[in-house]
């Protein structure tokens, strides 16, 4: 699945993906999907900061189904705990959840 964004967006996701990576998994399940998250965080991470030393306003980042299904389930986990203290970054990537669910439903 390929991701179009622009540079604040992928900034957002990664900022939301940090913050929902520390709130504590409760179960089993919800510690795999956490592990599977801290791997796409660190391939976001490097993005960003590839993203930031270029000129260009806009970016694309291919996930793949593992990726997509993960962020999905984990972000159905930590939305209501952060939909507003991070009201942008939400935003952002309640977009990415529906276009996951689009994608894969």
């Amino acid at each position: 699945m390929k991701l179009k964004l622009t540079k604040t967006q992928l900034e957002g996701l990664l900022l939301i993906v940090n913050v929902g990576l520390n709130i504590e998994p409760e179960d089993i399940p919800e510690r795999l999907v956490a592990l599977l998250m801290e791997k796409f965080a660190d391939r976001l991470t490097k993005k960003v900061k590839k993203v930031r030393t270029r000129t260009d306003q806009t970016t694309s980042m291919t996930i793949n189904d593992q990726e997509a299904l993960t962020l999905y389930c984990w972000y159905q986990h930590v939305s209501e705990q952060l939909r507003y203290e991070y009201a942008y970054e939400v935003m952002v990537a309640d977009r990415l959840f529906n276009d996951i669910d689009r994608e894969y439903a």
